[in-house]
């Protein structure tokens, strides 16, 4: 199973609701038929600032197939550093707005949610 990396804005919102946020990616990736790697729950150092928390979490994303991006990533320099990496690295890349947009059949008759939990991400070259 894909290692999906989950990358959103986390700084600049309350706990619970950044918490809340990426839960919900979590499930929606399980659904698509990935492992969310969820950067709230890797374990930080207490007191860690805000470059700890980036050399943590890109460490994460090197060892993952693949990069979730929540709706919320365009106002996060964290998310927009995280995508750049993924983009030069080739990884899949599946944007939460497009899954949440999804039609429900396609010509080949497949949903798009189908063709995304059999590997057809869109990837960046």
């Amino acid at each position: 199973m894909a290692k999906v990396y989950i990358s959103g804005k986390i700084t600049g919102l309350e706990q619970q609701e950044a918490f809340d946020i990426f839960e919900k990616a979590e499930i929606e990736i399980k659904e698509l038929g990935g492992t969310p790697i969820n950067p709230m729950k890797l374990e930080h150092k207490e007191n860690s600032n805000w470059y700890d928390y980036m050399e943590k979490d890109l460490s994460a994303l090197l060892r993952c197939d693949g990069i979730y991006i929540l709706d919320n990533w365009g106002s996060s320099r964290g998310a927009r550093i995280e995508r750049a990496v993924a983009m030069e690295l080739g990884l899949s890349i599946v944007y939460q707005e497009a899954v949440s947009n999804f039609p429900t059949k396609n010509k080949e008759g497949f949903t798009d949610r189908e063709e995304i939990k059999h590997g057809t991400w869109y990837k960046y070259k």
